[in-house]
């Protein structure tokens, strides 16, 4: 009775985590979902862990492939550190997949040991996360004045972006439907009630991508639910050969086909003469510009990748004019907007691979258990993770601790579905060592201690911004020393906190100050166009003009339509005396302002005498 009654407690325990991780925010830091959500689901995946240590006699499970290979995934992913730009970035982002990879482990290992009943409270839980999260959805639809594309770009929903929340919205209807299959009574009508509001919802909030995901989802679930399925005993020996195959393939398409196909694709815009095209081919040019990009950083650390995060820092190093969005020619892409190429540039071929294997070996045993056992719950699964990964290619739910969350525990089912199947898969059961929690608690506490950290940078970084924009430079180096940590280097637009330092020293005349700063945030970014070009600067005020202009030179090479180097770069001409050089830098200038008026008619002068 006291067995039962604590495999009861963690259950709970754990379906409460699932609900409140999905749903938690803070407005204190920059990111409201992002860093808060994984601090309170590593306390929360700490506390239990902290349970099974007590209790771990009772737990038992049998060590499968799919598990042993994610497990190697995220040993690659430690490795990895090593070889990164920005190692503290790095820490985060492998701190994060093992956080996922525990869930996953967790939410096995309670299929595994309490079966039907900890998957319909999951079931229900993931049901009550969506009708909380359409509240606040409902009333900021309510709230627009009119709905267009524009006025929906505006909507945070849950996951701060209403692509982001769309996208949670279709894992939360693979969940939807599994449930509608699989749980009775009012539990199927509840279940049903929530597809048709999560259609309607993604039909609102228009995200392409989503719909073509969505697309796939129901053309696959129709194939194979009508396919005439014959039952047969699967061979192994072939079953390798499939994966294999299907795994080459898969490496042919992003490593020889893909970017061809991006290269032609943006042969045919002319996105720097015409800036405004990019917003008439909409975001799919956008798309196509940044993948070509990551293809640069993909053959160039193709066996090992850049290291974990680190796209961001890499990528900027091959000349990015055109993934400069029109609204905002300085705003600097953060992500690829394509999970696939973002796993393979900053883990490359490996890690890449490494991951392959483990989703097609999932898939192809998933579609094994349907030929011989024809549920429609597990077709549900197998094309729902299809249409997944469609959404995928197209966006970033990776990021996301929400959609993490999910798409963890749909692992885990589709794992403990071939586990529990009639396939003869070799496994051995063991009891848990509790050694392993001895392991894995300390790690928690040390991912809470980075996620504390990154939460405390992210308060200061927005005082930060807030001093910057009154011009107070004291407060500014202030916010800075609270911010900066081992751990929290760079702000979420990949800025380092210590340009804002160094910046705020240059304004004070604290010039010896500023340099240093520069100098490491350098290190810490070597690609900011904005670090380089103060790094220009202050080499100017100490009459360091080679240097001056080797960096300026190096910011407008990132960003050709970046102009602050490009006038500094033309004050540097006209105090030469090249007044040549000086003209062809100032009418290189992207925006006409008043400076460039005011230069030309200077250069103009001195040409004519």
């Amino acid at each position: 009775m006291i067995v039962e009654k604590s495999n009861n407690i963690i259950i709970y325990i754990f379906v409460i985590t699932i609900l409140i991780c999905s749903l938690f925010s803070v407005n204190i830091v920059l990111d409201y979902y992002l860093m808060p959500r994984m601090f309170l689901l590593s306390f929360c995946i700490l506390l239990i862990l902290v349970f099974l240590l007590v209790k771990s006699k009772k737990i038992r499970f049998a060590i499968d492939f799919f598990s042993i290979l994610y497990l190697f995934f995220i040993l690659y992913s430690i490795i990895s550190i090593t070889w990164s730009i920005n190692y503290s970035i790095s820490v985060v982002e492998v701190a994060k997949n093992i956080l996922f990879y525990t869930l996953f482990l967790l939410s096995l290992i309670f299929l595994l040991n309490f079966k039907n009943r900890f998957l319909t409270l999951l079931l229900k839980t993931i049901l009550l996360i969506f009708f909380i999260s359409t509240f606040k959805i409902f009333f900021e639809i309510a709230s627009l004045e009119e709905i267009s594309r524009e006025s929906l770009y505006g909507l945070r929903t849950i996951s701060g972006h209403k692509n982001l929340y769309s996208s949670f919205i279709y894992l939360v209807s693979i969940f939807s439907f599994y449930a509608f299959f699989s749980l009775k009574k009012y539990w199927k009508l509840i279940a049903l009630i929530a597809i048709l509001v999560q259609l309607v919802l993604v039909s609102v909030i228009q995200t392409r991508a989503v719909w073509i995901g969505y697309f796939v989802f129901f053309v696959s679930m129709l194939i194979m639910y009508f396919k005439n399925w014959k039952q047969q005993t699967i061979s192994f020996k072939r079953s390798k050969i499939y994966i294999a195959s299907i795994i080459i393939l898969i490496n042919i398409f992003f490593l020889f086909i893909f970017p061809q196909v991006t290269n032609e694709f943006i042969q045919n815009i002319d996105v720097l003469s015409y800036p405004e095209t990019i917003f008439d081919l909409s975001t799919l040019s956008e798309r196509f510009l940044i993948w070509n990009k990551t293809y640069d950083v993909i053959f160039d650390n193709l066996l090992f990748g850049v290291g974990p995060n680190n796209w961001k820092l890499d990528v900027s190093s091959y000349s990015l004019p055109n993934i400069y969005r029109i609204q905002d020619l300085n705003f600097i892409f953060q992500r690829p907007h394509n999970d696939f190429l973002w796993i393979l540039s900053e883990y490359g071929l490996i890690g890449f691979n490494i991951m392959l294997l483990l989703i097609i070996s999932i898939l192809f045993y998933l579609y094994s258990v349907i030929k011989l056992n024809f549920r429609i719950e597990d077709i549900i699964l197998f094309s729902g993770f299809i249409g997944f990964f469609v959404i995928s290619f197209f966006s970033f739910p990776k990021e996301r601790i929400e959609h993490n969350i999910l798409f963890a525990v749909l692992l885990s089912i589709a794992v403990y579905t071939i586990k529990n199947s009639n396939l003869n898969i070799s496994e051995k059961k063991i009891r848990i060592p509790k050694f392993l929690f001895f392991t894995l608690i300390p790690t928690y506490i040390f991912i809470i201690y980075i996620n504390l950290l990154q939460i405390k940078g992210e308060y200061f970084t927005k005082k930060i911004y807030v001093a910057k924009n009154k011009g107070d430079n004291k407060a500014v180096i202030s916010s800075c020393v609270n911010a900066l940590s081992l751990f929290y280097k760079l702000d979420p637009t990949s800025i380092p906190i210590n340009w804002y330092k160094g910046n705020a020293n240059s304004n004070l005349g604290n010039i010896s100050e500023a340099m240093t700063s520069f100098k490491i945030a350098q290190k810490e970014h070597p690609n900011n166009i904005y670090v380089l070009n103060d790094l220009g600067s202050i080499h100017f005020i100490e009459n360091n003009i080679d240097s001056a202009m080797f960096f300026y030179k190096r910011a407008v090479k990132i960003n050709p339509r970046f102009d602050e180097p490009k006038l500094n770069l033309v004050v540097v001409y006209l105090i030469k005396g090249d007044y040549l050089e000086a003209k062809k830098w100032n009418e290189s200038l992207f925006h006409d302002s008043n400076r460039r008026t005011k230069y030309r008619d200077i250069i103009n002068q001195n040409i004519n005498k």
